[in-house]
């Protein structure tokens, strides 16, 4: 039986995207879907990258392998595309697909400063990013099943795995500079402010 990767990097795809009003993934940035862009930054960390979550949609066509929700959690949100990453390595470095300004040197601060812990969530200005941040660990699916299981699907539901740790902001970087790795986009406006600011 082969061995599963230490770490891989997921780019999550497939959301509901109701106020940018189109599939972000697919959404054209600077000549290409904005997730084959992440994928590709994320990749110069972790070697291998898939995209995960979603249902019904098929992205295969954008490169990277695809591994949709796990049978029963369709359309339950980025825990379920976590479960999926978390079934093909032992740590994850989730992020997703709308963080267009992201580096590679940032997530490898971010992967560096998780060390062994299972997992590391930013809190920025007060505010966790779990949507960039490192999951794995023994106890990590299990939690974001029993999660999942009560109708919370809350990505902070899973800060309660021993173990598991906030990175401060001034530990990632500049706040300025950090705010502008993790500008996401969530709507039309926020696309034409990012883009304008690139």
């Amino acid at each position: 039986m082969a061995t599963r990767p230490q770490v891989i990097g997921a780019v999550l795809v497939g959301g509901q995207s109701r106020r940018m009003g189109q599939d972000k993934a697919r959404l054209q940035w600077e000549g290409e879907p904005l997730a084959v862009r992440v994928a590709e930054r994320l990749r110069a960390v972790t070697g291998r990258v898939v995209f995960v979550g979603g249902a019904g949609r098929g992205y295969e066509d954008l490169g990277h392998p695809w591994f949709p929700d796990p049978p029963g959690l369709a359309g339950r949100g980025p825990m379920a595309g976590l479960l999926a990453a978390l079934a093909l390595a032992e740590r994850v470095l989730l992020l997703a697909c709308d963080l267009p300004t992201i580096e590679p040197r940032f997530l490898r601060r971010l992967l560096g400063l998780a060390g062994r812990h299972p997992i590391a969530i930013p809190l920025v200005a007060g505010r966790l990013q779990p949507l960039c941040a490192v999951y794995g660990g023994a106890g990590t699916a299990e939690r974001a099943r029993a999660s999942l299981a009560v109708g919370s699907g809350r990505m902070s539901d899973l800060l309660q795995v021993a173990g598991a740790i906030t990175l401060p902001e001034l530990a990632l970087g500049p706040p300025a500079e950090v705010a502008r790795q993790l500008h996401n986009l969530n709507d039309p406006s926020a696309l034409s402010a990012i883009a304008e600011n690139h």
